[in-house]
């Protein structure tokens, strides 16, 4: 399994959202992203979601038939999908292409159609 802790601000810039122009606040409180916060009316500054925010462990698994998946920070499965390799340095996840790099222990996956990495530790 690989681990990392995510924070909102990458969060949100791996969702195609700018902290200033989140459409997501609702969610950002729901889930837990603020301490102490459930409700988006309790979030201090509405137009930057991320202040006061806390990271949050996400981890992502692949199996060796095939199988990838996510879970979230209370270890529960959040998406499955199957992956295959496509080429050289080059895993699809379902219908997506990612280009991968591992240095070290760290893997690299960048969506062929995005120039922002995703780092999974």
């Amino acid at each position: 399994m690989i681990a990392r802790f995510t924070v909102c601000a990458l969060a949100l810039l791996l969702m195609g959202c700018s902290p200033a122009a989140d459409t997501r606040a609702e969610s950002f409180a729901e889930d837990g992203w603020i301490s102490g916060v459930s409700k988006v009316d309790q979030i201090k500054d509405p137009g930057h979601p991320c202040r006061d925010s806390v990271a949050r462990k996400h981890s992502h698994f692949f199996t060796a038939d095939g199988q990838f998946g996510s879970r979230d920070e209370d270890g529960e499965q959040v998406d499955d999908d199957s992956y295959q390799l496509v080429g050289n340095g080059v895993v699809k996840i379902g219908s997506v292409e990612f280009h991968c790099e591992i240095s070290g222990d760290i893997l690299r996956l960048t969506p062929g159609n995005s120039k922002v990495p995703a780092r999974l530790l």
